[in-house]
């Protein structure tokens, strides 16, 4: 979407550093971040763009060859995608209301990076827990079937677009803010 607010804002340039890592962007001296989960940095002035929300899912040839999985215990006999920046990695902690179950999940390949995983479940490999944001145009194509929808991976958290605590924000942060907030209303971008 970056293009789009460059397009409407042509003396704006963006240095943009994606990291699955946690950045502290007051030390390295981010404008603005874009999180995801819950946050802790109490340093920072947040605004919640989204829900947020981790789901399975597996491509339709993986499962036909293996099956769906109808419990969370039954991911014990696949083979899940793993990303080890998981908050709860290596196990995957499925919700369903208040209903908890957690699984010790096995699986051959594991990777900090989230979409050589949503590389390898489009290649057939097994089952990957990841955020809806990052699944959803390949559910809507169907090359991916969401499996388990009752149950959410991990607890729920938000998108939010972060900033350090300064009084007087840059005209380009004020101006980036109600970009994002108007992308996100009334529903995130990747809402299927």
């Amino acid at each position: 979407m970056l293009p789009e607010f460059l397009k409407a804002h042509p003396q704006v340039s963006i240095i943009a550093d994606y990291s699955e890592g946690l950045v502290d962007i007051i030390e390295q001296g981010f404008d603005a971040a874009i999180r995801i989960g819950e946050l802790e940095d109490n340093r920072l002035i947040a605004t919640k763009l989204s829900n947020h929300r981790r789901i399975l899912c597996a491509s339709p040839a993986y499962l036909q060859v293996h099956g769906v999985p109808a419990t969370p215990e039954d991911l014990l006999q696949h083979n899940c995608l793993r990303f080890s920046g998981l908050a709860s990695f290596p196990l995957w902690r499925l919700h369903r209301g208040h209903e908890l179950q957690t699984v010790s999940v096995k699986g051959n390949l594991t990777a900090s990076d989230s979409e050589s995983l949503l590389a390898a479940a489009r290649a057939d490999a097994g089952i990957l827990g990841a955020g809806d944001w990052l699944m959803s145009r390949d559910i809507a194509a169907g090359k991916l079937i969401h499996v388990l929808p009752d149950w959410q991976l991990d607890s729920a958290g938000g998108v939010y677009l972060v900033r350090p605590s300064a009084r007087f924000p840059t005209a380009v942060v004020v101006a980036f803010k109600q970009w994002l907030e108007a992308m996100f209303a009334p529903a995130p971008p990747w809402a299927f």
